[in-house]
């Protein structure tokens, strides 16, 4: 069950909700309850002894041009007084449990859903049974009245009845006398408790009173003491602020003057770094376009190098250049160094032939009596590559023309499918074959 201190009563925010008491799941701001009535309204004026009234109760404590706390009869002018508006929405979105709370109802929603609740979805409602008068849930009624709860208490009350007919057919004057005397002792004794409690009560009352009293007078010589404080602290933060005013004023001058001077300084020292960044920069035009110029007369002399390598190609393609003759040149030489040596080597300049670069010449081999001679051909890297067919598998003819007397032997051969002889050169020269 919620405390007390979370019921309040409000009026003037809703038709559903005005005048019937709500449990809030959290208590209200004490600015938004009026300290006279107890009631939650939409206005509310604060005096300055820091109590609240709704607008009804602070109207009715005017008395000409001031107003009269009730609480503790503190004056307050109205210009003293703080008037404070409560938004309906901000009230009515606070969370308050269900007005059947105490038979079961564990809801809790916003102010502005309990009534819609209450009246529509809530099964908490109960009514009086009719034959024994129980307060039962309506959900729960004819379980009740079926249940043996309901019988034997009927039951009872009717033998309570019985049994109190033939007491009275007995002794009618002395039973009646008995029981007012009784209630006589029990009235006595629960009003002399209520007296006690009364009297506990005001003088509790009286210490309260007399401690807000002593507060409220503390409170004002505080507040009195602080007013002065704060005078005298403004008085001097005043002139302080005066006093730097002065400094802000002189500064500023000081300030202005420098900056105009730097920004002479500033411009000067702009001027000669473009100055000499400007020279520099032709300088550096000037070699550009030097190096440029450079440039472009390697480019041309490689162009013109190109031009003529594609010339000589397109000579020899042009030519078709399928022989090629070539003089031996110290033949006698190298039969003597292949007696001594058992080989000699002779290798002719690089030429093409379809396409082919090559370098032909011959290896002769010392035999038993005389001295063999082989053709010799190395393939080397061309410039027609891509464009013959690989391995190399022409037929190569060899004619000997002796210089003397013209005569001559001629040698047909094919070379072998070895590609590190006949292949594609992936270096610059493959290995000779004979």
């Amino acid at each position: 069950m919620a405390p007390s201190s979370m019921q309040y009563t409000l009026a003037g925010f809703s038709a559903e909700l005005d005048w019937r008491p709500l449990r809030f799941v959290k208590p209200l701001p004490p600015k938004w309850v009026c300290g006279a009535c107890g009631l939650v309204r939409p206005k509310t004026a604060l005096l300055s002894c820091m109590h609240v009234l709704c607008e009804s109760c602070y109207d009715q404590c005017g008395q000409k041009s001031l107003h009269v706390c009730p609480v503790d009869n503190c004056e307050c002018e109205d210009d003293d007084v703080e008037w404070i508006r409560l938004a309906a929405d901000d009230l009515l979105r606070r969370e308050v449990r269900c007005w059947n709370e105490e038979k079961g109802c564990q809801e809790v929603t916003a102010a502005s859903a309990i009534a819609e609740h209450f009246q529509r979805d809530c099964e908490h409602h109960a009514v009086g049974c009719v034959k024994c008068s129980a307060t039962v849930l309506c959900s729960g009624v004819i379980a009740h009245m079926k249940s043996e709860f309901c019988n034997s208490g009927t039951a009872l009350a009717s033998d309570k009845e019985n049994k109190s007919d033939f007491a009275e057919e007995k002794t009618p004057s002395s039973a009646f006398c008995g029981g007012f005397e009784k209630a006589g002792c029990e009235f006595e004794e629960f009003m002399s408790r209520i007296v006690g409690d009364i009297g506990t009560i005001n003088d509790r009352l009286h210490e309260i009173s007399h401690g807000i009293n002593s507060s409220k007078e503390a409170l004002r010589q505080e507040l009195k003491d602080g007013a002065k404080q704060n005078i005298k602290s403004l008085k001097e933060m005043t002139f302080e602020v005066n006093a730097t005013s002065k400094q802000v004023k002189f500064l500023s001058g000081g300030i202005e003057s420098f900056l105009l001077s730097a920004n002479r300084r500033l411009e000067k020292s702009l001027k000669e770094e473009l100055s000499k960044e400007a020279s520099g920069t032709r300088d550096h035009i000037s070699q550009i376009a030097a190096a440029t110029e450079a440039t472009k007369a390697a480019e041309n002399e490689n162009r013109q190098k190109a031009l003529d390598m594609v010339h000589k190609i397109l000579l020899h393609v042009r030519l078709g250049a399928s022989h090629r003759y070539f003089f031996v040149k110290g033949f006698q030489s190298l039969q003597e160094t292949a007696m001594k040596k058992g080989h000699a080597v002779y290798v002719d300049e690089r030429i093409y032939l379809r396409g082919y670069c090559m370098s032909p010449g011959i290896q002769l081999i010392k035999g038993l009596n005389s001295v063999n001679l082989y053709v010799r051909l190395t393939l080397h890297k061309g410039d027609m590559d891509d464009a013959v067919p690989w391995p190399f598998e022409h037929r190569i003819k060899l004619t000997l023309i002796h210089p003397n007397d013209g005569g001559e032997r001629v040698t047909d051969v094919k070379p072998a499918r070895h590609l590190q002889h006949t292949g594609k050169p992936a270096a610059s020269s493959n290995t000779p074959f004979y």
